[in-house]
């Protein structure tokens, strides 16, 4: 946060007191350098404005008024200017250049600017003509989801990195709720993914000039930036005093290594996204999966659809590039959730749904049972033992699938209280002969 203190006399027993020295102190406080030409830096609290209000001979009263946060811009900047993490609680205080003594302290005490020699309160500065303008220094500004897992990596490397609770804003987005598709945040991020960080430039720090910003939505970038952005010989920029240990490897052979790390757990058959839909071994576990994806699924859709209706009745406008990507979105999560819908229903709930293919593998399946000498009315379990000892002695089906318990009574050996596992086809077998096609086409004759 930066202070700019400016002082203007205007008399010769004024521009006396400016060169006399001045301190302004606060509660605990490092001892400060002064630069040649910008003042001083140090951290504090939030950014004030005072003004005057009244003057009497060498008295002026001052009013103190404190600056909220100014809004972060809805767009990032175009300058591929360098961005680094701002010094987001660092203020610089400026003096008028002519009182040289001016030095800085902290104390936990009300804020008073005193001479040396005779403690004089805001109130009652001998400067006829005294301002103090401040500005609102820009925070990096992490959106995140506390539940997905590059966030959880960002969120560690600002710990990792010692980086105080007050250097960086953090804006929670729900993706369960579509959140990062809404046209705000698209501005942010055309891609819509998390985390993303939005940081200003260096260059845009000062007082005098307008801040912008960059958004940096890659994680290995983002977590690279952190990484730079804080070490043990850069204070200026943090508010925090814990260590800040290099994460980067040290040699070239080690930034290789760590690089095929990153990419392997970032891409391909690893991907935390593919492994989230893919998270099953078998249909009992393919089951519990679904209760947990489709909430996640379903409050995507809607909230495409609710943007979608939205821009359609123009309570907000989009361009159609934002419009299409919401339709691509919004097919490729419907494809999606009508995957997950029957993978979340039990086998006795797909029974019914016969397809072209069942016709396909029924047929052919009994055809094969005839060949092998079962009979039509065989049961799943007799069926495919005749099968299996007719293909060759000693070949064996894997077992690996259980019966819906509506089907259980009608397999071999196995109860609603016993289930025991069987040939997938032999699963099969059992429930297309209670079905009217079969009854109807081989009338259970041989």
């Amino acid at each position: 946060m930066y202070v700019l203190i400016e002082a203007a006399t205007q008399q010769e027993h004024q521009r006396t007191a400016a060169a006399s020295t001045l301190s302004l102190r606060r509660s605990i406080c490092p001892s400060l350098t002064r630069s040649s030409r910008t003042g001083y830096y140090a951290s504090g609290s939030p950014r004030f404005t005072i003004t005057p209000t009244s003057s009497a001979g060498d008295t002026i009263a001052m009013n103190v008024e404190h600056e909220s946060r100014s809004p972060l811009p809805q767009s990032s900047p175009q300058p591929p200017d360098p961005v680094h993490l701002p010094p987001s609680s660092t203020r610089a205080v400026h003096s008028d250049p002519r009182a040289e003594g001016t030095s800085i302290h902290d104390c936990n005490n009300p804020l008073v600017l005193s001479d040396p020699t005779s403690h004089l309160s805001l109130s009652s500065i001998p400067f006829t003509n005294m301002a103090i303008s401040t500005k609102v220094v820009p925070k990096a500004v992490l959106y995140y989801d506390p539940h997905r897992v590059w966030s959880s990596a960002v969120r560690l490397a600002l710990e990792e990195k010692g980086y105080g609770d007050d250097e960086v804003d953090f804006k929670m987005v729900d993706l369960a709720k579509g959140q990062n598709f809404f046209p705000s945040f698209l501005r942010l991020n055309p891609k819509g993914t998390l985390p993303g960080l939005i940081v200003p430039f260096e260059n845009t720090l000062p007082a005098e000039i307008e801040s912008r910003y960059k958004a940096v939505t890659d994680t290995t970038a983002i977590v690279e930036l952190l990484d730079r952005s804080r070490s043990a010989m850069s204070r200026t920029h943090t508010t925090s005093f814990a260590p800040a240990p290099v994460l980067s490897p040290a040699t070239i052979s080690f930034s290789g290594v760590s690089k095929t790390i990153i990419d392997v757990v970032h891409a391909g058959p690893a991907s935390p996204v593919l492994l989230f839909y893919m998270n099953a071994r078998d249909s009992s576990t393919l089951q519990s999966v679904s209760k947990t994806v489709l909430p996640f699924l379903r409050g995507r859709c809607d909230a495409l659809d609710r943007y979608l209706s939205d821009n359609k009745s123009s309570s907000i406008s989009i361009s159609e590039k934002t419009k299409t990507f919401w339709l691509e979105k919004k097919r490729a999560t419907e494809e999606l959730l009508i995957t997950m819908s029957d993978a979340g229903k039990a086998d006795a709930e797909l029974s019914d749904q016969f397809s072209i293919a069942d016709i396909h593998i029924v047929a052919w399946l009994a055809w094969l049972i005839k060949l092998s000498g079962g009979s039509m009315t065989d049961n799943g379990a007799d069926a495919i033992r005749k099968l299996e000892r007719h293909i060759v002695d000693g070949f064996r089906l894997p077992k690996d699938a259980f019966p819906p318990s509506s089907q259980a009574s009608s397999s071999e050996g196995t109860t609603l209280m016993n289930p025991v596992a069987q040939a997938k086809l032999s699963i099969i077998w059992d429930n297309v002969k209670e079905r009217p096609s079969w009854k109807k086409v081989y009338g259970g004759n041989a």
